[in-house]
């Protein structure tokens, strides 16, 4: 007997067979059913039956997938096929302002500095005076925070603050 068949370490040489054959062996069981007292007839058919229905099961997951994995590998296909197409069209739009970046960025750049010579040293002194005019923020927060007490602040909120007790 084969080692990965799961019904062999079940077998008996005691017991005959309907060699592959479920549907005789089935009529079999049915006629040995039928020949026992009327109470444990429906006992020994459940009994049956469950073992059919286990060795049903058996041999769907041993043939393929279940319906429900493959329910589920579809939808998992449907998601990554999804993502894959968001990502197709991020791709596309960053691929399209790469390109117009390289087409304009140097007449953009010659514009904005009024340099009409192209892009060389005195384009990168006028961005250097720009960013230290206009991102250097540093000053700013240093006033700010000059003038913020925080003492101020913390007496202020401990003066508005009401005391309550209750008792019972």
């Amino acid at each position: 007997m084969s080692t990965n068949n799961p019904f062999a370490k079940h077998t008996s040489s005691m017991f005959g067979s309907r060699g592959c054959d479920i549907d005789q062996a089935l009529i079999y069981a049915n006629e040995v059913i039928s020949a026992m007292p009327g109470e444990v007839q429906a006992h020994a058919t459940t009994a049956l039956m469950v073992v059919v229905n286990t060795a049903a099961n058996i041999f769907t997951q041993a043939t393929g997938p279940s319906p429900e994995k493959q329910i589920a590998a579809a939808w998992v296909r449907e998601l990554v096929a999804q993502e894959i197409e968001k990502q197709s069209l991020q791709t596309s739009a960053v691929e399209t302002v790469i390109g117009w970046l390289s087409d304009n960025l140097d007449d953009r750049l010659d514009d904005w500095a009024n340099n009409s010579m192209g892009f060389d040293d005195a384009v990168a002194v006028v961005i250097d005076r720009w960013i230290e005019n206009n991102l250097d923020v540093s000053s700013q927060v240093e006033s700010a925070l000059e003038d913020f007490d925080l003492s101020d602040k913390i007496e202020s909120a401990i003066n508005d603050m009401d005391l309550v007790v209750r008792t019972r």
